[in-house]
């Protein structure tokens, strides 16, 4: 997984993360998970299955609630407010929504 913070490129992989910026390549903290992705504006949030974890620069991982189903191979985008969360593997139509103000999720 990818994302560009405006200042430098955080990616991470099954053996660890590093990210690159004007004073070259530095080692991020191993992720706690692999799947889709999406730049908050201030952390990075992935999801993967049900799971879900939030990375901000300087301050490392985090655990975010479950999603309220599995979704599988999900696209993410931040859409300036929220995470959404849509398709997947045998996914139901409905989209899901993250709200990091009220740390919590419901469905579209």
């Amino acid at each position: 997984m990818l994302a560009w913070t405006g200042g430098e490129l955080l990616g991470w992989t099954a053996s660890g993360g590093a990210a690159y910026g004007p004073a070259g390549w530095r080692d991020l903290p191993h992720a706690p998970l692999q799947g889709s992705a999406a730049w908050t504006g201030h952390e990075l949030i992935v999801i993967s299955g049900r799971r879900a974890a939030a990375f901000r620069p300087g301050h490392g991982w985090r655990q975010l609630p479950a999603l309220p189903e599995s979704r599988p191979g999900a696209s993410a985008v931040w859409d300036g407010s929220e995470l959404l969360v849509v398709g997947g593997d045998d996914a139901p139509t409905v989209g899901l929504a993250y709200s990091a103000t009220a740390n919590s999720w419901r469905r579209l």
